[in-house]
């Protein structure tokens, strides 16, 4: 297996590994952060999460929706991602710190630094995929039928979201504008 396969494969695995949420996509502010510290391995390959935590420990350096948009857009998605670019993420170290153990794993260390940072570019190319999924995300499309009852309308949405497996999320936003239509001004958490 080529160092390349191998760097792919791992970052695949922690990608896999990450807590995804409903839709089946990670915290976008854990990919951002990805996005910039692969960057910034470009720079300086240091695979020591200490080098890319702000003072405090809890913020990556750099992370900003500035720094990850001009990442995008050198991958052609100019669609907006992320305001802030992980900088509100409490999870992001972690989940930095695990990239960063799988880069390590795959023994990038040893090689050319322009070998290494085609690899690395392949890593945000994956993300930036992942980041293209996510704006490509199949949402729900139902035209509004006069001659149906509330009833059947409820019905055909929540099967429509059956199908791709949101039932539960538009479930709760029927609850959710039902209760504040019967009692405005009421704050639901």
């Amino acid at each position: 297996m080529s160092a390349r396969e191998q760097a792919e494969a791992r970052f695949a695995a922690w990608y896999e590994g990450l807590r995804h949420y409903s839709g089946g996509f990670p915290a976008r502010g854990t990919v951002g952060g990805a996005l910039v510290v692969l960057e910034q391995l470009k720079i300086n390959f240091d695979t020591d999460i200490n080098t890319y935590t702000a003072r405090g420990g809890s913020q990556i350096i750099g992370a900003s929706g500035a720094a990850l948009a001009i990442i995008l857009a050198r991958f052609g998605e100019t669609r907006p991602f992320l305001s802030e670019g992980g900088r509100t993420n409490r999870g992001l170290r972690g989940d930095v710190a695990s990239m960063l153990a799988a880069i390590e794993a795959a023994s990038l260390g040893g090689l050319q630094a322009a070998e290494r940072d085609d690899i690395l570019a392949a890593l945000q190319g994956f993300l930036i995929q992942k980041v293209r999924d996510f704006h490509n995300r199949q949402r729900l499309s139902l035209a509004y039928n006069p001659t149906k009852s509330t009833w059947q309308f409820v019905r055909d949405l929540l099967s429509l979201a059956r199908t791709l497996g949101k039932e539960g999320q538009v479930a709760q936003h029927i609850v959710g504008a039902k209760l504040q239509m019967r009692f405005p001004g009421q704050l639901f958490l």
